[in-house]
């Protein structure tokens, strides 16, 4: 029998906490109001920080026999039985993979 699968599914994730720096950089920002000619800009000396992002996964287990069920079950709702019928068994097995993924993609093992 088939061992199962282990399903990653990607999330949006998070901003990591600040880092500290201790040098400055100089900003300059446009100002410039609406139908004026002539610019404005406003400079700041600030001390940056370099937030990234913290990914986000959610693993999940899928049995054998779920697996088998989903490669040899019936038509689910969201695909054309014609289509289906035409599906080999990974083709079947990604259909109902990819009704987990959120927006930010899924991989399998």
């Amino acid at each position: 029998m088939e061992p199962g699968i282990l399903l990653t599914i990607n999330l949006l994730g998070r901003i990591g906490g600040c880092v500290k720096h201790t040098t400055k950089q100089v900003v300059t920002v446009d100002v410039t109001p609406m139908n004026h000619k002539q610019p404005e800009y406003i400079t700041r000396k600030i001390k940056h920080t370099d937030r990234v992002a913290t990914p986000c996964v959610k693993k999940l287990r899928i049995s054998s026999e779920v697996v088998l069920g989903w490669q040899y079950g019936e038509c689910p709702a969201w695909v054309k039985p014609t289509v289906w019928k035409s599906m080999n068994k990974k083709q079947r097995l990604e259909s109902h993979l990819n009704r987990f993924d959120e927006g930010y993609g899924i991989s399998y093992e």
